[in-house]
């Protein structure tokens, strides 16, 4: 590319960005809010799925809870011993 063409793209680049940011931006409405009441609700089913889940999972890998320190289903663990 010739240097006249490189300053030419690049003045009228310059001239574009100026605009765009000299122009006043109209400000959008703010979108619609959920009410609380209903957030907090699901925030608190969510939570409670979550929890069930995890406990689930812990008595399923009893090796994995012991590791993570809860002592509850320690006497779930399978012995892998070779045999004799």
């Amino acid at each position: 590319m010739r240097w006249r063409t490189l300053w030419a793209w690049s003045g009228a680049i310059a001239s574009v960005v100026w605009v765009g940011c000299s122009s006043e931006r109209q400000s959008s409405p703010q979108p619609a809010t959920v009410a609380s009441s209903a957030v907090k609700e699901a925030e608190g089913q969510l939570a409670g799925l979550l929890e069930e889940d995890w406990e689930a999972y812990l008595r399923e890998e009893p090796t994995f809870a012991s590791l993570q320190g809860d002592t509850r289903y320690a006497g779930l663990w399978e012995i892998k011993a070779p045999r004799r």
